[in-house]
């Protein structure tokens, strides 16, 4: 369960021949539980909130009409 975001930031920012690649972090509050078919809790806490840090990786051709992003890579930090 996402609580809420603390913050995101550009991480890095590069171009590739006419691709723009844009790493942003988002610093994050969630719960994360697994549960199994019947609903009982198998690992996490629902009580327990988390810090997690992702990294996405979005990229855009310059030279192309299409203005949308791209999204071509995710990680987790730590």
């Amino acid at each position: 369960t996402l609580i809420g975001f603390e913050a995101s930031d550009v991480a890095a920012a590069e171009m590739q021949g006419t691709h723009a690649d844009v790493t942003v972090r988002f610093v994050s509050e969630q719960i994360n539980v697994v549960r199994n078919d019947e609903g009982q809790i198998v690992d996490g806490n629902p009580n327990e909130v988390q810090k997690v840090v992702d990294l996405w990786t979005f990229r855009r051709d310059t030279k192309s009409s299409d203005p949308n992003w791209q999204l071509v890579k995710t990680e987790s930090e730590g």
